[in-house]
């Protein structure tokens, strides 16, 4: 990973707007800029020097990491405030910017109090305008969580759901994930609580697996995915145990057909929304307008919801190297529910679907 052409580009867009220096304390997005992994980590990028602040818990490999960046490391062995104000006297600071939405409310007046005369900003999105198109390392390893993913599910055959709870489901499913890592030399772990949707409960979206039991002769939602090296895989599959009733193969062909049609339309340059609308259409003309209410996907990366995806509203363009999921989904109260997601890559070219698993 270039982890130091991954600063100079945020600093790039930085500079755009004025700003010279950005207090980071998001982990995730730290670990994106460095490739270091702390519970109490901050970063201060500068125009003329990037510094690291960790506690002693860390130390030894901070240190490590940052002679290699060329980062200058600082102990946290007092409050950053005072550990900061001697950098903005040095380097003659005026604004910093600082993010608004991870950066405690508390820790953030503390800053403002004892930095009276610096002008404190909200970051735009410079990081995430960096994340969201992934490099060629990071495609691999994400590739690598999908296989992962996929070949845990298709290692659990149709009569070991049958008579699990959905709990029991959800634990066996990530069982099998960490054995498939192992099988490829890989560490795996899920990458987000498991949605195991019986019956009616794949009505929920979002439903939270219960003791509710998979039966024969009925639906289940799985949503799952792994985590490899600290990236995501995310997708469902709706399956049905027996003969599907028509009613079900009318709504699972429907999404189906959603979900061909929303990946037909990714390529470079193409607004987000008119990914989601392409989707939505199928949906909508089936006449099931409104048992589709969420976005047709969004962002994978370091975090399973990582940065714009296809939505009613989003009007980011896909460009080549960002990783959407398209998850167009029916769900009828009392009845059950259908989603079909899968994880896209936007090439030069059009679109390269990364999950395999038959649909």
């Amino acid at each position: 990973m270039n982890y130091t052409n991954r600063r100079k580009e945020v600093l790039n867009r930085m500079k755009r707007t004025g700003i010279n220096a950005f207090l980071i304390s998001n982990p995730v997005n730290i670990f994106y800029l460095t490739g270091f992994n702390s519970s109490n980590v901050f970063i201060f990028l500068t125009d003329k020097k990037t510094f690291l602040f960790t506690d002693f818990r860390y130390e030894e490999v901070a240190r490590e990491l940052c002679k290699d960046q060329n980062i200058e490391f600082i102990i946290l062995n007092k409050k950053l405030t005072h550990l900061l104000k001697s950098l903005i006297k040095k380097y003659e600071i005026k604004k910093i910017a600082f993010e608004a939405d991870d950066l405690k409310v508390a820790a953030f007046n503390s800053l403002k109090k004892n930095t009276r005369k610096i002008k404190w900003i909200e970051a735009e999105s410079w990081i995430s305008d960096v994340r969201k198109n992934k490099d060629n390392d990071e495609i691999k390893i994400i590739k690598k969580a999908v296989l992962v993913a996929e070949q845990g599910f298709k290692s659990i055959k149709t009569k070991e759901w049958i008579g699990l709870t959905e709990i029991e489901a959800s634990d066996l499913l990530a069982e099998k994930i960490k054995i498939a890592g192992k099988k490829i030399g890989v560490r795996a772990v899920p990458s987000f609580d498991f949605v195991v949707a019986a019956g009616a409960n794949a009505a929920v979206p979002h439903h939270s697996p219960d003791n509710t039991i998979i039966k024969n002769n009925d639906m289940l939602k799985v949503d799952w995915g792994a985590k490899v090296e600290d990236y995501c895989s995310d997708m469902t599959r709706t399956l049905y145990f027996g003969k599907p009733p028509a009613k079900f193969k009318k709504i699972y062909n429907t999404v189906l057909r959603a979900n061909k049609a929303a990946i037909r339309a990714v390529r470079s340059g193409v607004i987000l929304k008119n990914i989601d609308a392409a989707a939505r259409k199928i949906i909508n003309k089936a006449g099931y307008a409104k048992n589709f209410g969420h976005g047709t996907g969004h962002g994978v990366g370091l975090e399973v919801h990582d940065g714009p995806g296809p939505s009613p509203r989003c009007v980011t363009r896909a460009s080549k190297g960002m990783v959407i999921t398209i998850e167009p989904g029916i769900y009828i109260p009392g009845w059950g529910g259908v989603r079909i997601e899968d994880m896209v890559l936007v090439t030069s070219k059009g679109a390269e679907v990364l999950t395999r698993l038959c649909r």
